[in-house]
């Protein structure tokens, strides 16, 4: 996709209609127009399937780890998943109204925000796998803890180049 979308010298439209016509348009040129209809439903099923991710899995899956992380949370954890689901749905209308015309700036910014996050999710994820309330037999091998601080590693440095590329560069 990067390639696709980067490096061909393409302009794209700011707005929302046109921005996806574009990338649709984009990749027909680069696989065929037989393969149009097949695209327009993949970019839908995109879409869709990270809207209702963000607005459904997302909340259920942080309210998880919170409570695995501090089991003094487990009372109160259906409400602590409303409260992420309507924080989440709030702040993205906020930046869709704000970036409705600018959407490959948009596009940009939800980029940048996922780089910059995906190591934070990935430590309270780790976190919760060495939380407290978790049985010892279901906790990782040693093995598998020194993966995943590789992987920690590898994520928090990716995060800090792509942070520091983003305000330097």
């Amino acid at each position: 996709g990067v390639e696709v979308m980067y490096h061909s010298g393409a302009r794209f439209s700011g707005g929302a209609a046109s921005f996806a016509a574009d990338i649709i348009q984009l990749f027909t040129d680069s696989m065929g127009e037989a393969i149009r209809p097949l695209i327009a439903l993949a970019a839908f099923a995109a879409m869709f399937s990270t809207t209702l991710t963000l607005t459904d899995a997302y909340p259920r899956s942080l309210s998880a780890c919170l409570t695995l992380m501090k089991p003094a949370l487990r009372t109160c954890e259906h409400r602590i998943r409303y409260a992420i689901m309507w924080a989440g749905i709030g702040c993205a209308t906020l930046i869709l109204l704000y970036m409705i015309q600018q959407l490959t700036a948009l596009v940009d910014i939800v980029t940048t925000i996922a780089f910059i996050t995906a190591p934070i999710f990935a430590t309270m994820n780790y976190a919760a796998l060495r939380a407290p309330s978790l049985p010892k037999q279901a906790r990782q091998p040693r093995a598998l803890r020194l993966l995943s601080w590789c992987g920690l590693l590898y994520l928090w440095g990716f995060a800090a180049t792509a942070l520091w590329l983003w305000l330097w560069l």
